[in-house]
């Protein structure tokens, strides 16, 4: 893994697993692709930190976002059928619900096309999911933002195709489009239309997550490293976020793309449309997947509560990886693991990653303390483009610190965030709830105080001030 600098002594050398722990990354499983074959898969650490389950290569994962371009490849299977239009009003590929005109429709239609490349002006955001014991919702009521559904409302909010703005709402009118054009449930749509051709036997949209998958799957883990209450969330917003599955599977998602492209195969989608699916829309967004700039590598990344996941693909060369990790710090490890695996595999388009300045200071924390790394963080503040730094760097990792029972700890580190942004509302009302949590109320008062003075519109600073104000001395 890349040296982290120190000031005054030498650079410290961490192992992988060492950067897992002091990341609070219980388990990670990867495969790497080379000339168009997965030519290796590994897992590090637990499935799940109370069990110590391992992480292996057949522990299925959330793959949060990754879910939208394996929806579209059925989605644009489907077109090639002629089943969908790709350019035609959606309303006309749908029965039980609409979407509602309004002055941004009158001017252009939203579009499977623009649906898929989210472009449509549909509500942007993604979904939280839902505890295992929780009702779930309907795809009509999630549409409809109607209970007990926990999401907004899909809804037109700009004139489509004329901006690229993220949107889990969109695919969720896809899915419900493929579901009554095809007339069979989603999971079984995909598991027909994707999975089979592509011999994923590990992968699922089932929601909730079947017993046949129960006993070899990772559970999500909090900023802090604890296991998620449920162990994970359902997600019936499945075209979105619904995907289980292993890196090995992905990689062949990964795999097909790059040979049906480079006409090479034909399992899912012809040649000409999968150069379709990967021709840049808007902005770096392709129809379902995000795309590098000009070299052929298409990518996606995914998060859902508790789990992170990346994959990446060189369609030119035959290079990828997949990533997946059972943690909501993930995404803290897989840039710097992908230099590694770029370096080690030769790839040649690659442009290495620098740690983040937040990340490399978590490192130094984990062998030298907080006083230090916060010393550290400081030169970098002072050494670094700004761009690199914001308010939620320290704030994030005060919570792990938080969630760990590490008081001091946390409250170093949420005063730190507050001396750099005296400005803002989040910072003041993060300091309140360390304070709150050491048991130091006149000085939690305080800083929600300070919280709402800057942000009136603090609804959680106003709520605990007054249950704290309520509470005999």
């Amino acid at each position: 893994m890349p040296e982290i600098p120190l000031t005054g002594e030498a650079p410290l050398r961490l192992t992988f697993s060492q950067w897992m722990e002091a990341l609070a990354i219980p388990g990670i499983s990867v495969a790497v692709i080379d000339d168009y074959q997965v030519s290796w898969v590994h897992g590090f650490g637990v499935a799940d930190a109370n069990t110590r389950a391992p992480m292996t290569p057949d522990t299925v994962v959330q793959a949060g976002s990754i879910a939208k371009p394996l929806t579209a490849m059925a989605a644009l299977r489907m077109v090639e059928q002629g089943s969908l239009s790709l350019d035609g009003d959606i309303n006309r590929s749908l029965n039980s619900w609409h979407l509602a005109d309004n002055e941004f429709t009158a001017e252009a239609h939203v579009t499977l096309r623009r649906l898929l490349s989210h472009t449509s002006g549909v509500t942007p955001g993604g979904f939280d999911g839902y505890e295992p014991d929780a009702p779930t919702p309907t795809i009509q009521q999630i549409l409809d933002g109607a209970a007990p559904a926990n999401s907004q409302a899909a809804q037109v909010f700009a004139t489509p195709g004329t901006a690229m703005a993220y949107s889990g709402p969109a695919y969720t009118i896809v899915q419900l489009a493929l579901i009554e054009r095809a007339n069979r449930p989603f999971p079984e749509l995909m598991r027909e239309s994707v999975f089979a051709p592509l011999h994923m036997r590990s992968s699922t949209y089932e929601q909730p997550l079947p017993a046949r998958f129960e006993r070899r799957a990772a559970s999500g883990h909090t900023w802090g490293g604890g296991v998620l209450s449920g162990r994970w969330r359902v997600h019936p917003e499945m075209a979105a976020a619904g995907l289980w599955t292993t890196p090995s599977d992905l990689a062949q998602v990964a795999i097909e793309m790059a040979r049906a492209r480079r006409g090479e195969s034909s399992r899912v989608l012809s040649q000409g449309m999968a150069v379709r699916m990967l021709t840049e829309e808007k902005e770096s967004s392709a129809l379902g997947w995000m795309l590098g700039s000009g070299d052929g590598m298409f990518w996606h990344n995914g998060g859902t509560e508790g789990y992170r996941a990346s994959m990446r693909m060189y369609s030119d060369t035959g290079d990828g990886f997949v990533f997946l990790s059972n943690s909501d710090n993930g995404h803290d490890i897989v840039f710097m693991l992908t230099n590694v695996i770029a370096a080690e595999r030769g790839w040649p388009n690659y442009t290495p990653r620098s740690v983040s300045p937040i990340v490399a200071t978590k490192l130094i924390a984990s062998q030298r303390g907080v006083e230090r790394a916060l010393a550290e963080y400081r030169t970098m503040r002072s050494t670094q483009p700004a761009r690199w730094f914001g308010p939620g760097d320290l704030n994030g990792w005060g919570y792990m610190l938080l969630e760990q029972r590490k008081l001091d700890d946390a409250l170093r580190v949420f005063t730190e965030n507050v001396s750099y942004y005296p400005d803002n509302a989040y910072a003041y009302d993060s300091l309140g709830e360390a304070y709150l949590a050491a048991g130091q109320r006149d000085a939690a008062i305080q800083n929600y105080r300070r919280s709402l003075e800057l942000d009136a519109t603090n609804d959680n600073a106003r709520e605990v001030l007054a249950r704290i104000e309520a509470q005999p001395r």
